[in-house]
């Protein structure tokens, strides 16, 4: 399929989550003529703070990517997804029907971070459900456990793009804990598979392809 009829779905937790495991991708897909929609499951991590600042910051972190399609259910607190996820499974699901996505990025499924993993699980679920063609699931670097990936994404002319959206959402979410971090992930991702910054992912299910013995 061409990159100009896709539908690209990424679904997260957290406001930073997607611009660290897509973001570079998510910015080639666009350029390439992607229809790109995000989706935050959970809302702000500091209840009472002003919305519309936040949803401010958030807006121009996914314009730097070129997105203008977002959704984030602010209504969702920190670590309350395990409580909720009959919700969220009807909320993904009602965006799914609507949008109908030939592809899916969203978390490893085994985190540190247990909104990562319900988000991550419920996602994959329903895209099998509504038979989406491709799953990948990204990693965060100390949260994503036992990740393997075998899909590599050579983002190094949309690297810049991708950490601009991540200093967009600062102070509100700590640089420290976050651009250096990906920085290095993008670095040794890139290393791994020949270029300068890489994203990498896991297909769902792992994609096994035989090698011709000449190729040995």
């Amino acid at each position: 399929m061409a990159a100009q009829s896709k539908k690209v779905l990424a679904v997260c937790a957290h406001v930073d989550d997607i611009q660290i495991t897509c973001g570079g991708t998510v910015a080639k897909l666009l350029e390439a003529g992607a229809q790109v929609k995000l989706v935050f499951t959970v809302g702000f991590e500091r209840p009472g703070q002003p919305s519309l600042g936040n949803l401010q910051k958030l807006g121009a972190s996914v314009a730097t990517m070129g997105v203008k399609d977002f959704v984030i259910f602010e209504d969702i607190q920190f670590n309350d997804l395990p409580l909720r996820s009959d919700e969220l499974r009807r909320r993904l699901d009602e965006i799914m029907k609507q949008f109908k996505p030939h592809l899916v990025f969203t978390h490893h499924t085994d985190e540190r971070l247990v909104d990562h993993e319900v988000t991550a699980r419920t996602a994959i679920e329903l895209a099998k459900r509504h038979s989406v063609r491709a799953i990948y699931t990204g990693e965060i670097r100390g949260c994503s456990f036992g990740f393997e990936p075998d899909v590599y994404v050579d983002i190094s002319d949309t690297f810049e793009r991708k950490m601009a959206a991540l200093r967009a959402l600062t102070p509100d979410v700590k640089p420290e804990w976050i651009l250096p971090p990906a920085q290095e992930a993008a670095e040794m991702r890139g290393k791994q598979c020949g270029v300068k910054y890489a994203e990498a992912f896991a297909s769902w299910p792992k994609k096994v392809v035989p090698i011709p013995i000449a190729a040995l």
